[in-house]
Parts: structure tokens; C-alpha cells; sequence
């Protein structure tokens, strides 16, 4: 009768030692299974957040835009939601209805934010953004040489018409 104790006592052990490890393991897997659906609850708080700089921009608060977002990166630049301060903060400095308008200081962020947060749903749209000023750049100084170029040529056009004046004046 000893033996059958001692059995069912080792059986009871080895039984608790199964759901022990069995429930580890669940919970190990629960774990796991809870990063991608926390990746989405970031990715829609980000989301959340974005819309309602972008309403308040509508509204003409860029102050207030600018401040909410510095905040944010002075208590974390590393970690969202810095990147959606960062992408906030290019758009308002590129907004043309900010008398503040800084496209250089738009590019900062921005730049900033691919640099930093490759992985942001926000870098492609940032990206995006870098490009155009890009663009812009390449286009002034196209305008630029161009405008050179036309001054120039009106230069040597009045040389030569004062010249020309000059000796139908003298014969």
C-alpha cells in the first residue's frame, strides 16, 4: 500500500511539474502573440495623435503644436511617439500658412526622423517630403543660374546699344 502512496505521490509531482511547464510555455506564447497587437496599438495611437496635430494645425495652432511636440522630444527622442513629434514638427515648419514657415528647420526634422526611426510608419511620408525640398532646391538654383544669365545677357545688350548710340552720335 506504500508503494501505490508513493506512486500516486510521484505521478501527483510529475503532474504538476507537466502543467507547470505547459503553462510557462502558454504564457511565454501569450507573451509573444501580444507584441504584434502592441505594435498595432502603437501604430494607432501614433495615428490618433497625428490627426489631431494635423486638426489643430487646420486651426492655426502651431504654437501650441510646436511646444506639445518639443515636450515630447525633450522626454524621450528615441522612442515613439518622438517620431510622430519629429513629423509633426516638419510639417509645421513647412506649413505655409505659419508665419514662422522655416523650411530649413522643416528638413532638420524630417531628416531627423528617417535618420532615427527607419521603421516609423511616418519615414516614408517624411522621405516623401525631403525629396520636394530636394526638388525645390535643384529648381532655384536652375532659376537662379537662369535669371544670372539673363542679366548678363541684358548687360552686353546695353553696352551694345550704347555703344552703337554713341557712334551715330560721333558721325
Amino acid at each position: 500500500s506504500r508503494t501505490r502512496v508513493g506512486h500516486k505521490s510521484a505521478r501527483t509531482g510529475t503532474y504538476i511539474l507537466f502543467y507547470f511547464t505547459v503553462s510557462f510555455i502558454v504564457a511565454g506564447l501569450s507573451i509573444l502573440a501580444c507584441a504584434p497587437v502592441q505594435d498595432k496599438i502603437t501604430a494607432l495611437r501614433a495615428h490618433q495623435q497625428l490627426e489631431q496635430y494635423r486638426e489643430s494645425m487646420a486651426d492655426g495652432f502651431f504654437e501650441t503644436i510646436i511646444e506639445q511636440s518639443e515636450q515630447v522630444l525633450e522626454e524621450n527622442e528615441t522612442e515613439p511617439p518622438a517620431d510622430v513629434a519629429l513629423y509633426v514638427l516638419g510639417e509645421v515648419y513647412a506649413h505655409p500658412d505659419f508665419a514662422g514657415r522655416d523650411y530649413a528647420l522643416s528638413h532638420y526634422y524630417f531628416e531627423w526622423l528617417v535618420e532615427n526611426f527607419p521603421d516609423s510608419n511616418l519615414t516614408s511620408e517624411a522621405k516623401t517630403y525631403l525629396k520636394l525640398f530636394e526638388t525645390i532646391a535643384e529648381r532655384e538654383k536652375e532659376v537662379a543660374a537662369a535669371t544670372r544669365e539673363k542679366k548678363a545677357t541684358a548687360a552686353t545688350r546695353e553696352k551694345e546699344v550704347t555703344a552703337a548710340t554713341r557712334e551715330k552720335e560721333v558721325a
